[in-house]
């Protein structure tokens, strides 16, 4: 009889842990490490800077202010920008340390993970890449979304590393709407079509809208309005021929030139 109740109650704790998986299951607004979630921020595969390049320093804000304004965007003429996004903007130094130019590639769906301050997280919603010139050292910001409403936009005190590819289902159901579509910065500078197309939306509103769209998901806890999905599709496709190709051991090919240099 005693061995029985054992068993009975084996079966009842099994049960309570299985009602207490449920509970967390991700879903919008329950996403580990985002909005005001508990837990570690969760990765499919880490992600490591391609043999012969390096980061140099440390990654940081880009903004000295402590709120990013309009004039305080304007300061960083000096470097390139990439990437998609206004709230989360941060400074990276990259180094090539080969014989030859390389191409970095920094994946859709990549998270930049604040480590020293508090200040939001990052998350990259396009794919996008860059160019060294044998032994270059260059100075870049990239341009992320926020995924934590409730904290501050970093400054240049924030530390940063680049975490990996987020497992978030839900933030890839969103991803999956972006395919190849035109949202990073360096697609509305040095580039024709920046000025006056009528086929590409004004780059800070599309920005903001999709902001508030990745809020839905990791803060607010509501799913895509059918406007909101409308708005993505609204998006133009980059062309194929303008693409990174990916080769058969799941890497870029590193022919290609970065954005806006595909004709030179």
């Amino acid at each position: 009889m005693k061995n029985l109740f054992s068993v009975v109650m084996c079966f009842v704790a099994l049960g309570f842990v299985s009602c207490e998986k449920e509970s967390v299951q991700e879903a919008p607004g329950n996403i580990p490490g985002m909005g005001n979630n508990q837990g570690q921020l969760e990765i499919s595969e880490s992600f490591d800077m391609p043999e012969d390049i390096s980061i140099v320093g440390t990654i940081t804000g880009a903004v000295e202010e402590e709120e990013i304004t309009a004039a305080s965007l304007k300061s960083y003429s000096n470097w390139d920008s990439f990437g998609s996004g206004q709230d989360v903007i941060l400074k990276v130094t990259l180094q090539n340390n080969s014989v030859s130019r390389r191409t970095v590639f920094f994946p859709k769906g990549l998270v930049w993970k604040c480590v020293a301050g508090d200040f939001q997280h990052g998350i990259q919603i396009q794919t996008t890449w860059l160019n060294l010139g044998a032994g270059e050292t260059r100075t870049i910001t990239i341009r992320l979304y926020c995924a934590n409403l409730h904290m501050d936009t970093p400054d240049y005190s924030g530390i940063y590393e680049i975490l990996g590819v987020t497992s978030s289902k839900v933030l890839w159901r969103f991803l999956d709407l972006i395919q190849w579509r035109m949202v990073n910065y360096e697609m509305y500078v040095d580039n024709s079509l920046k000025a006056g197309s009528s086929d590409l939306p004004e780059y800070t509103d599309m920005a903001a809208k999709l902001q508030t769209m990745i809020h839905k998901l990791t803060d607010t806890g509501e799913t895509l309005s059918d406007e909101d999905i409308a708005f993505i599709e609204s998006i133009p496709e980059l062309p194929v021929e303008q693409r990174p190709v990916l080769e058969s051991d799941g890497t870029y090919s590193e022919d290609i030139l970065e954005y806006g240099q595909s004709n030179q």
